[in-house]
């Protein structure tokens, strides 16, 4: 808001009958328009480590992502290796970079079933990437 364009702002006022809002400066009067509301509300959810609500409100499959993903770092952060191992699972996150995490860590239990969740989650068609997994489950 640009004081010295509009005037010094003075008061925000909202109107709960006809659910608007309204912005007044010395020299203007605003209607304020609010559209979208709920566009970003899965970030706020996201940034107050409410995962589940952050779920809900992502429209997107990046947003999603993001989600997932920093859930997983979470209870990686925790030591609930099991818990990010089913979460890592559902992200496209690096399988390497997943995987040298539970190692570093020594969470085999954990790494088994990122292991496994990822083999059975994996088209048919990519079978390298089926032997690579079965390669580290063995």
């Amino acid at each position: 808001f640009d004081e010295h364009t509009w005037g010094a702002l003075r008061q925000v006022v909202a109107d709960p009958v006809q659910h608007t809002v309204w912005m007044f400066s010395d020299e203007n009067v605003f209607e304020i328009t609010i559209d979208r509301e709920a566009r970003n509300v899965w970030r706020l959810y996201l940034d107050d480590g409410d995962y589940t609500l952050a779920k809900q409100y992502a429209t997107t499959d990046e947003q999603r992502e993001m989600v997932l993903n920093r859930e997983a770092d979470h209870y990686f952060e925790l030591g609930s290796y099991e818990q990010a191992a089913t979460l890592y699972a559902q992200t496209q996150r690096s399988f390497e970079e997943v995987t040298l995490k539970f190692v570093h860590h020594g969470a085999r239990n954990a790494l088994k079933s990122y292991l496994i969740a990822k083999l059975e989650s994996m088209p048919p068609e990519d079978m390298t990437q089926q032997v690579m997994i079965c390669t580290w489950l063995t």
